[in-house]
């Protein structure tokens, strides 16, 4: 669930399982298949105009294939072009050669692409391991486990294109996937640390659970309270309010909410039934 609107897409049967932190249904696991797997759809939110522009893609990542030659795809845009019949991809994350974390963007040649990698042949490798690709103007730095381990200048050609593809997450990768972040721009080394070091405020969510529903929020926006309709009270487990990063900064069990003490901004209002369903609404408090 994104804190952006742009929510995935289950394709295949993408399981959810435990997180880094031993949190139920709060990370996915992924069975190693081009079938299975989350899109994204595309968004100007991702938008590269230009190889001058800036982004960084942070994630969380446990497992790898069993088999030293695979390509894994953690998170990656393809590219808009295939020459000589080859799959490319415009920029991403993805592990390769012994599951070596592995970042790339493919350059406007459209037959080369730059790839840095990291790490010795990990493919018993049972931790969970932060991996950051910043990107600015054609400068590219590698983090894992909050340390630097590549920082390359692309030369000065470019190397992302403009392109309108979907992205996808965990396609052909066996193992877990958590905390997919993207910005447009790039971070510094103070807060690759802090997201490095981020305590768990995962609250369980089905990535598809806000869909075919009667229950809504209103009014939104909203000044002081705000009122859930289409359900009982009965019917609630809990109802959590967390900022866009995902922490928490209210919950209770009533329908009828007082928010008068946040401060003006977007939060997520995520709503969990006693059957076990979840529904997660995007909030605006003025």
């Amino acid at each position: 669930m994104s804190g952006n609107s742009n929510h995935g897409i289950l394709v295949g049967t993408p399981t959810l399982t435990t997180n880094r932190f031993g949190s139920n249904a709060c990370a996915y696991a992924f069975p190693g298949t081009s079938t299975d797997y989350i899109k994204i759809s595309y968004t100007t939110n991702f938008e590269m105009a230009s190889a001058h522009d800036s982004m960084s893609i942070s994630l969380w990542y446990q497992g790898g294939s069993s088999s030293a030659g695979d390509l894994e795809q953690l998170f990656v845009q393809q590219a808009p072009f295939n020459p000589n019949g080859f799959t490319y991809f415009n920029y991403g994350i993805t592990l390769y050669d012994c599951n070596k974390p592995t970042v790339f963007t493919t350059n406007s040649q459209n037959i080369y692409t730059f790839n840095t990698s990291n790490g010795s042949c990990n493919t018993g490798d049972t931790a969970w391991h932060h991996l950051v690709f910043n990107y600015n103007d054609s400068v590219i730095t590698q983090y894992i486990d909050d340390s630097i381990v590549n920082s390359t200048c692309c030369g000065g050609s470019p190397s992302i294109n403009y392109c309108i593809l979907d992205f996808a997450v965990g396609k052909d990768f066996q193992g877990k996937i958590d905390d997919v972040r993207f910005y447009k721009r790039t971070l510094n080394p103070l807060e690759v640390h802090q997201l490095y070091t981020l305590a768990n405020s995962c609250v369980a969510t089905n990535i598809t659970a806000i869909t075919n529903t009667t229950l809504s929020l209103v009014p939104n926006p909203t000044s002081n309270t705000f009122t859930l309709t289409g359900v009982n009270i009965a019917d609630i487990a809990k109802v959590y309010v967390t900022d866009l990063m995902g922490k928490v900064v209210l919950n209770t069990t009533s329908t009828t909410v007082n928010i008068d003490n946040l401060n003006a901004g977007t939060y997520l209002v995520k709503v969990i039934k006693i059957n076990g369903k979840h529904f997660v609404f995007k909030l605006a408090k003025e």
